[in-house]
Protein backbone atom coordinates (compact mmCIF):
# COMPACT_ATOMS: atom_id res chain seq x y z
CA UNK A 1 0.00 0.00 0.00
CA UNK A 2 1.51 3.12 -1.19
CA UNK A 3 1.13 6.14 1.09
CA UNK A 4 -1.69 8.28 -0.77
CA UNK A 5 -4.00 5.22 -0.27
CA UNK A 6 -6.56 5.56 2.21
CA UNK A 7 -6.89 2.38 4.49
CA UNK A 8 -9.61 0.35 3.71
CA UNK A 9 -11.48 0.73 7.16
CA UNK A 10 -11.23 4.72 6.86
CA UNK A 11 -13.03 4.56 3.53
CA UNK A 12 -15.81 2.30 5.07
CA UNK A 13 -16.13 5.00 7.72
CA UNK A 14 -16.34 7.67 5.51
CA UNK A 15 -19.13 5.84 3.94
CA UNK A 16 -20.99 4.98 6.12
CA UNK A 17 -21.12 8.69 7.70
CA UNK A 18 -22.13 9.79 4.27
CA UNK A 19 -25.12 7.27 4.49
CA UNK A 20 -25.84 8.38 7.73
CA UNK A 21 -26.29 11.90 6.97
CA UNK A 22 -28.18 11.09 3.83
CA UNK A 23 -30.88 9.21 5.88
CA UNK A 24 -31.04 11.25 8.49
CA UNK A 25 -32.07 14.06 5.21
CA UNK A 26 -34.54 11.78 3.88
CA UNK A 27 -36.19 11.13 7.65
CA UNK A 28 -37.36 14.41 7.91
CA UNK A 29 -38.98 14.04 4.15
CA UNK A 30 -42.60 13.59 4.29
CA UNK A 31 -43.09 9.77 4.87
CA UNK A 32 -43.59 8.62 0.96
CA UNK A 33 -43.05 5.64 -1.10
CA UNK A 34 -40.33 7.34 -2.94
CA UNK A 35 -38.60 8.53 0.53
CA UNK A 36 -39.78 4.43 1.36
CA UNK A 37 -37.46 2.93 -1.62
CA UNK A 38 -34.57 5.56 -1.12
CA UNK A 39 -33.95 4.85 2.20
CA UNK A 40 -34.08 0.74 1.17
CA UNK A 41 -31.30 1.42 -1.35
CA UNK A 42 -29.43 3.32 1.11
CA UNK A 43 -29.80 0.50 3.67
CA UNK A 44 -28.25 -1.87 0.88
CA UNK A 45 -25.43 0.60 0.56
CA UNK A 46 -24.80 0.04 3.90
CA UNK A 47 -24.90 -3.56 3.95
CA UNK A 48 -22.43 -3.26 0.57
CA UNK A 49 -20.18 -1.30 2.68
CA UNK A 50 -19.88 -3.72 5.93
CA UNK A 51 -19.29 -6.34 2.94
CA UNK A 52 -16.24 -4.65 2.04
CA UNK A 53 -15.38 -4.34 5.91
CA UNK A 54 -16.07 -8.00 5.95
CA UNK A 55 -13.92 -9.21 3.43
CA UNK A 56 -10.94 -6.56 4.69
CA UNK A 57 -10.93 -7.46 8.26
CA UNK A 58 -8.46 -9.54 9.94
CA UNK A 59 -9.34 -9.86 13.31
CA UNK A 60 -12.29 -12.30 13.95
CA UNK A 61 -14.14 -10.18 16.25
CA UNK A 62 -14.25 -7.10 13.67
CA UNK A 63 -15.33 -9.63 10.50
CA UNK A 64 -17.97 -10.94 12.91
CA UNK A 65 -19.36 -7.34 13.80
CA UNK A 66 -19.03 -6.33 10.16
CA UNK A 67 -20.85 -9.35 9.00
CA UNK A 68 -23.58 -8.91 11.87
CA UNK A 69 -23.88 -5.50 10.53
CA UNK A 70 -24.26 -6.18 6.96
CA UNK A 71 -27.24 -8.35 7.64
CA UNK A 72 -28.60 -6.06 9.92
CA UNK A 73 -29.00 -3.69 7.14
CA UNK A 74 -30.40 -6.15 4.92
CA UNK A 75 -33.04 -6.48 7.35
CA UNK A 76 -33.25 -2.94 7.26
CA UNK A 77 -33.76 -2.81 3.79
CA UNK A 78 -36.61 -5.19 3.68
CA UNK A 79 -38.12 -3.60 5.67
CA UNK A 80 -38.12 -0.28 3.75
CA UNK A 81 -38.67 -1.77 0.94
CA UNK A 82 -41.94 -3.45 2.32
CA UNK A 83 -42.56 -0.34 3.68
CA UNK A 84 -42.43 1.28 -0.17
CA UNK A 85 -44.71 -1.49 -1.36
CA UNK A 86 -47.59 -0.75 1.21
CA UNK A 87 -47.65 2.75 0.67
CA UNK A 88 -47.16 1.98 -3.45
CA UNK A 89 -50.45 -0.06 -2.62
CA UNK A 90 -52.29 2.39 -0.72
CA UNK A 91 -51.71 5.12 -3.19
CA UNK A 92 -54.67 6.92 -4.75
CA UNK A 93 -54.56 5.45 -8.76
CA UNK A 94 -55.10 9.47 -9.92
CA UNK A 95 -52.70 12.21 -7.95
CA UNK A 96 -54.48 14.03 -5.31
CA UNK A 97 -53.26 17.12 -7.40
CA UNK A 98 -54.89 15.78 -10.38
CA UNK A 99 -58.40 15.33 -8.00
CA UNK A 100 -58.15 18.62 -6.46
CA UNK A 101 -58.20 19.41 -10.34
CA UNK A 102 -61.19 18.01 -11.51
CA UNK A 103 -63.16 18.63 -8.79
Amino acid sequence: MTSNQTPVNEQVDAALDELHVERARLMRLPSTHHRSSQLAELAELEAAWWAVLFEHARIRVHWRAALAAQEAARRTATTWRRRAQAQLDRAPAVPAEALGAAA
